[in-house]
């Protein structure tokens, strides 16, 4: 393997520099590298991708690169179950060192696993032509394919830029690593807070000892009278309590990590919300089925449930809820049922 010259060194600390700092929020590093990369390496084109097998086929979790892409998803999205020796996985003496790719791909065209496989390698050498050299590194955590990140050119790679991407290739590993566990993260929290959304009683996620999120409804009970939130919080997570707790409490435990819990505000056998119901209606003019329409609210269920409950269609239920966040000055659901309880 060549050594680098001082001028890549320089080219290698410069960007481990870039791989190694993460700001939360920024953009993926992948989206800068494939332009940086495709300049030092003397490319004609740079990619970045994370090609990801789903029950319905190929798609990319990630896609950057300095030329254009259309061809390269219309072929994967097209192409069967497996088209590269490093897609679903990577062996493991490809994984994690710079490689030619195009000649792993064209020394497995002679002898592909299977028909289909062949005639995918085929169409991809059609779409980007056979005179191309192809060189590029399969990013791995173990058996699990982080990123690939290849480039492309008329004139043969050499063992300079072998060695070069190579050198790259522990902060490449790193960085991948770290955005791919921060985007499952991410993603778990952006689903965490949909759900929550779709709770129409005030709805908190406790861990520990603070509360870390809560839905719209929440927010607002908990901004007009935080210390009565906080109590019934602390009264429900203490245990069982005569006559049942304000906040409907379910554990959820993970080894090695603090106690999280979904609270979720019910209505207790007190009468209290049958209570504020009535003084609702009173104060805002609502008629029978405005009523019915809002307890049910109140107590967590959607649209298609009302309409079973008090037998009309999942049209009429929206039009009455259009005509309960007229009456009351709202202007979402969430905001409907905090304001019954802060009434």
């Amino acid at each position: 393997m060549a050594r680098l010259s001082d001028s890549d060194a320089a080219h290698v600390r410069r960007l481990c520099d870039l791989l190694e700092r993460y700001r939360p929020g920024a953009r993926p590093v992948a989206e800068e590298l494939v332009h940086e990369l495709n300049a030092i390496l003397g490319s004609e084109g740079c990619i970045a991708m994370r090609p990801v097998l789903g029950e319905l086929g190929w798609d990319f979790d990630f896609l950057y690169c300095t030329m254009d892409v259309t061809p390269l998803r219309e072929q994967t999205r097209a192409i069967g179950m497996t088209w590269s020796p490093f897609f679903p996985t990577t062996p493991p003496h490809l994984r994690n060192r710079a490689v030619r790719t195009r000649v792993e791909h064209r020394d497995m065209m002679l002898n592909p696993p299977t028909p289909e496989y062949g005639q995918a390698l085929q169409a991809i050498d059609r779409t980007y032509g056979l005179d191309k050299d192809d060189l590029g590194v399969s990013v791995c955590d173990d058996d699990v394919v982080l990123a690939w990140i290849g480039a492309t050119r008329s004139v043969p790679f050499g063992d300079r830029e072998l060695a070069l991407l190579d050198a790259l290739v522990p902060s490449l590993r790193a960085r991948m690593l770290l955005e791919h566990q921060m985007g499952h993260a991410i993603a778990t929290q952006a689903l965490l807070e949909a759900a929550l959304e779709a709770i129409p009683a005030a709805a908190f996620v406790v861990r520990g000892a603070s509360i870390v999120h809560a839905n719209a409804t929440g927010r607002l009970l908990y901004d007009r009278d935080r210390a009565s939130i906080v109590s019934k919080l602390r009264e429900s997570m203490g245990g069982p309590t005569p006559g049942g707790a304000p906040f409907a409490i379910t554990q959820v435990e993970v080894p090695g990590s603090v106690t999280t819990s979904l609270a979720v505000m019910r209505a207790d056998g007190t009468g209290e919300l049958e209570r504020r119901l009535l003084a609702f209606a009173t104060v805002h003019g609502l008629t029978p089925r405005q009523t019915d329409v809002l307890t049910l609210l109140a107590r967590g269920y959607g649209n298609k449930t009302i309409a079973e409950r008090i037998g009309v269609a999942p049209g009429t239920v929206e039009e009455h809820v259009t005509s309960l966040l007229h009456k009351t000055g709202t202007d979402s659901r969430a905001a409907l049922v905090a304001r019954l309880w802060m009434h």
